[in-house]
């Protein structure tokens, strides 16, 4: 039955990358169909990612986007951030936030698209596996198509951890590829919660290794 389940399956970046964090939690989860529930920081990235749409559409100006954030916080964000003995997590996360909103001073490039949505076909681990998700922002500029990508997590830790997180993009890439029939020239991290933007140069080599351990990581989940 579960070979059934892993050859119909939709997959993700998240969906693959999850199978390293804990395997038995990804069996409870994509095997069982064990219901997940929302928590602190998953209410916390979809608050920030909707003001963020809101703006990349023309649905809210540059400068309501921080008041939004402010009046709307505890409405939208209802679980309790975990115990921490060194600060207060929930208010934290708050002031950082909205830092980043008050001083957002949003995009000189051309808006092409928000929330992309995108149905793809990548072959790995000899079939046509199908990856489905959203792009966050697409965006072009005199070089190109530049991809976006929204993250609430803390600064990554490693160069390490970034080339990981970047495979989410390339399979972004991917996607954009065939909306456009061009890849992306550059690929951006806007980790707002912290103040950083990442900034990388699409590469071909990296593409290719992103195929790779897509194959890799369905072909140890079949094992």
């Amino acid at each position: 039955m579960y070979i059934d389940i892993l050859d119909n399956m939709n997959w993700s970046f998240s969906r693959l990358n999850s199978f390293y964090s804990c395997k038995r939690n990804w069996y409870y989860n994509y095997i069982m169909k064990k219901e997940s529930s929302d928590n602190f920081f998953s209410q916390y990235g979809t608050f920030a990612h909707k003001i963020f749409e809101y703006y990349n559409k023309g649905k809210m100006e540059l400068f309501e986007m921080s008041k939004y954030y402010s009046d709307n916080f505890n409405n939208e964000i209802t679980m309790d951030a975990p115990p921490n003995k060194f600060v207060d997590l929930k208010e934290s996360y708050f002031k950082k936030g909205y830092n980043y909103f008050v001083n957002f001073n949003g995009y000189c490039d051309e808006f092409v698209g928000s929330e992309v949505p995108f149905d793809i076909n990548i072959k790995a681990y000899n079939k046509e596996r199908r990856f489905i998700g959203y792009i966050d922002r697409i965006s072009k500029d005199e070089n190109g198509y530049i991809i976006t990508d929204y993250k609430s997590k803390g600064k990554f830790k490693s160069q390490e951890e970034l080339k990981e997180y970047t495979r989410q993009l390339y399979i972004y890439a991917i996607a954009l590829k065939e909306m456009y029939n061009e890849y992306p020239y550059k690929l951006v991290f806007e980790q707002f919660k912290e103040g950083i933007t990442i900034e990388q140069p699409f590469v071909i080599d990296n593409l290719k290794e992103t195929k790779k351990w897509i194959s890799s990581t369905i072909k140890n989940i079949y094992a």
